[in-house]
């Protein structure tokens, strides 16, 4: 809905301006929070980057994706974009596994990535968010105006703007 729409674009360009790297660890830590008591709750968690170089990314969406599953949000609700390159890249000491902390647990084999490689761009996190799915973009957004929609973004982005793995990058004026 059009109410739906202008929570997340605030939402969205809030976190486009601030760029804090605390902005993940609380959003996951509302989200949570709110699973415990809503079930009409949904997150899309992006990774903007690719390659061995930018692990935390990558291992950033896994651990969001778990933490939310094991809060209760239902599989269903969460839509992730991660260009899936860095588990079993050749320089990973541990491949086919990621871990988002030092001596923690594996995130990468629990983890759903509904949209990897060419599909982690602009277009199609624009495709999700407004619900509009086709052959190639299944799985989007079902929300209504009374569920709760979160965006989970992890990389370095920059103030008024955050980039993709592929594609274009997208700037505060594309919301």
């Amino acid at each position: 809905s059009m109410h739906t729409a202008f929570n997340l674009v605030n939402l969205l360009t809030a976190l486009l301006l601030t760029n804090d790297m605390f902005a993940t660890p609380l959003l996951l830590l509302a989200i949570s929070s709110l699973a415990t008591v809503r079930s009409d709750t949904h997150v899309v968690i992006v990774a903007g980057s690719n390659g061995y170089q930018n692990y935390r990314h990558q291992a950033d969406v896994c651990h969001a994706y778990s933490v939310l599953r094991s809060n209760g949000i239902p599989a269903d609700n969460i839509i992730t974009l991660a260009y899936d390159d860095v588990a079993n890249n050749e320089g990973n000491p541990f491949p086919g596994k990621l871990f988002n902390a030092v001596n923690g647990d594996d995130v990468y084999h629990d983890c759903v990535l509904d949209y990897t490689g060419g599909l982690c761009t602009m277009d199609t996190f624009f495709q999700v968010l407004h619900g509009n799915s086709s052959a190639q973009i299944p799985k989007v957004l079902k929300s209504n105006g009374n569920d709760n929609v979160f965006v989970v973004y992890t990389d370095h982005g920059a103030p008024g703007y955050v980039t993709f793995p592929a594609g274009t990058a997208m700037y505060a004026s594309d919301l």
